[in-house]
C-alpha cells in the first residue's frame, strides 16, 4: 500500500531512480542526500517508510536509525546497502528490523525495494 517514503542516499544516480520508481507506484517521496538533512525533516514531519543507505558521509545509516528512532518511534526502515557482510545489530533487532528489511545493492530490480517497503509487519514499524 503506497504511503509517504523518505530515501536517504548520497549518490544521486541511485536516489533518483528509486524516487521515480516509487512515485510511479503511488508513493509520495521525500529524497535526502544526507542523514543530517533527514533528521531535520523528522523533527517536523514523518514518513511511513524510510529507505536508508548504510554508508553515508558524516552520520552512518545505523547512527541515523538510532537517532531517528529517538525522535519518532514506530518508523519503518528498509536498509539499502552495498556491504555484502552487513549484519543486523541487536539495536536494530530491538526496534523490529529483520533480514526482510535489508536489500543489497545493486538490487536485481527496484521491485525488491518496493516489496521490503510494503512488508507487513516489520522493519521497525
Amino acid at each position: 500500500m503506497p504511503g509517504r517514503l523518505m530515501i536517504i542516499d548520497d549518490e544521486e544516480y541511485i536516489r533518483i531512480p528509486i524516487q521515480d520508481y516509487f512515485e510511479d507506484n503511488g508513493w509520495q517521496v521525500n529524497p535526502f542526500n544526507s542523514a543530517e538533512e533527514a533528521l531535520e525533516y523528522l523533527k517536523t514531519d514523518t514518513a511511513d517508510c524510510i529507505i536508508v543507505d548504510m554508508r553515508l558521509p558524516g552520520m552512518t545509516g545505523l547512527e541515523f536509525i538510532d537517532k531517528a528512532n529517538s525522535i519518532r518511534r514506530g518508523l519503518k526502515y528498509v536498509i539499502y546497502t552495498g556491504s555484502v557482510d552487513f549484519n543486523i545489530t541487536e539495536n536494530l533487532r530491538s526496534i523490529g528490523i529483520t533480514e526482510e528489511c535489508v536489500v543489497h545493492k545493486p538490487a536485481e530490480n527496484l521491485s525488491e525495494l518496493l516489496k521490503a517497503a510494503e512488508f507487513k509487519p516489520g522493519c521497525g514499524g
